[in-house]
């Protein structure tokens, strides 16, 4: 009986060391996926309905010429999210309220970047002002494009297309990454890493589409001399390729969420199996004194939060 408590003096102290470090390991990294990885917040864009039919359709309305006049800042892109479509060169119409905005830019050599940047400052705040008070588009900040999409289930879309697969660069090359997503189609897996999706209509042999910058794709333009590069086939100012926060790069770090969130769970495990050694060394004994006639009252289990099991440990310790 007394080497048996003298073990549990020796083994106790060890244990509640462990324990404690468990705990914090446990909860510095459950608040960090918190933080990070808050997959509940998580919404990706949704392409469907009448509001991304109708930008869609805005967003054709600006030819070549149109979107080689257009700044970044004021790309079609902007201008279509707005609820303004172009009806001819430097001018575009409302949707709704079919109010009609100038967007012609200076152009010279005398013109200072100062000058220039105040007319896209300017230009900016028209396309939300220059709607009627009543209009819809002045208030509700236009349509969201910041979100991140669903690489997996982009995939899952371009596989079952049986559309024609055609001589790609590897745009997207971290091998680590790639194998993560399995024994995979690695065409389709670049389209849906950098966006594209099938066409909605295969007229004129398109068939991927972006539905973002409205950049269309046919394959027989493709070669090994002339491969098709995700990436480099959007326009410019889409938001996917966006300098500051390119979507395909956000879209592609939400994949594995999941997956760094269950790295969580072998702590929660280690934690657990520390409370059934501390507890079950005095469960042992109480068992022990039982077999020897001696009986004692054991209160019925509680409910613990983590700072109430160290005191009980220490309680127990001390015993």
């Amino acid at each position: 009986m007394l080497k048996r408590k003298a073990d549990t003096e020796l083994e106790c102290p060890v244990l509640v060391k462990n324990l404690r470090r468990s705990i914090s390991e446990f909860l510095v990294e459950n608040e960090a996926a918190n933080v990070k990885n808050d997959d509940g917040n998580i919404e990706f864009l949704d392409y469907g309905g009448e509001r991304w039919e109708k930008y869609r359709q805005r967003l054709a309305t600006f030819d070549l010429k149109s979107r080689i006049l257009l700044s970044k800042e004021v790309s079609p892109v902007e201008c279509a999210r707005h609820g303004w479509k172009n009806i001819r060169d430097d001018f575009l119409q409302c949707d709704d309220c079919e109010k009609i905005l100038c967007v012609k830019m200076p152009v010279g050599e005398d013109i200072t970047n100062r000058v220039f940047n105040r007319c896209i400052w300017y230009i900016q705040r028209r396309l939300v002002e220059a709607h009627t008070v009543i209009c819809p588009w002045r208030t509700n900040g236009g349509l969201s494009i910041s979100n991140p999409y669903d690489v997996i289930e982009r995939y899952k879309v371009l596989a079952e297309s049986n559309l024609p697969e055609v001589d790609f660069v590897k745009a997207f090359d971290d091998e680590e990454s790639l194998k993560k997503f399995g024994n995979v189609n690695q065409f389709f897996l670049q389209m849906a890493i950098f966006g594209w999706l099938p066409a909605e209509k295969n007229n004129e042999g398109i068939q991927f589409s972006c539905h973002l910058c409205g950049r269309d794709l046919k394959c027989c333009v493709f070669s090994q001399k002339l491969p098709l590069n995700p990436m480099e086939e959007h326009h410019s100012y889409c938001p996917i390729l966006d300098k500051i926060y390119p979507l395909w790069s956000e879209s592609l770090r939400n994949v594995h969420k999941l997956k760094k969130n269950e790295s969580l769970i072998p702590k929660l495990w280690n934690v657990k199996s520390m409370l059934k050694r501390i507890f079950g060394i005095k469960g042992k004994e109480q068992q022990k004194e039982v077999q020897d006639g001696e009986e004692e009252e054991i209160p019925p289990p509680t409910k613990l939060n983590v700072a109430e099991i160290v005191e009980e440990v220490e309680r127990r310790k001390s015993i």
